[in-house]
C-alpha cells in the first residue's frame, strides 16, 4: 500500500500534543505534524536502504 509510517520526536511532542489539542478546531497542526514524522521516517528508510528502494517522491 505505501504507507509510510511516522515518528513523533521527543522535541516535536509539543506540536504533536497541541495538534491534538486543537484538532476539532484547527486540523491542520496535527496533519502537518504527522507529515513531519513521515518525512523523517522516510529519510531514516532511505538511509538504511529498507524496502530496497527510495521513497523520494513516491506520495
Amino acid at each position: 500500500y505505501n504507507i509510510v509510517p511516522f515518528i513523533i520526536e521527543d522535541t516535536k511532542k509539543a506540536f504533536y500534543y497541541r495538534g491534538l489539542k486543537e484538532y476539532e478546531r484547527e486540523r491542520g497542526y496535527l496533519v502537518d505534524t504527522c507529515y513531519d514524522g513521515q518525512d523523517t521516517m522516510r529519510r531514516l528508510l532511505d538511509f538504511f536502504q529498507i524496502f530496497g528502494h527510495s521513497f523520494e517522491e513516491s506520495t
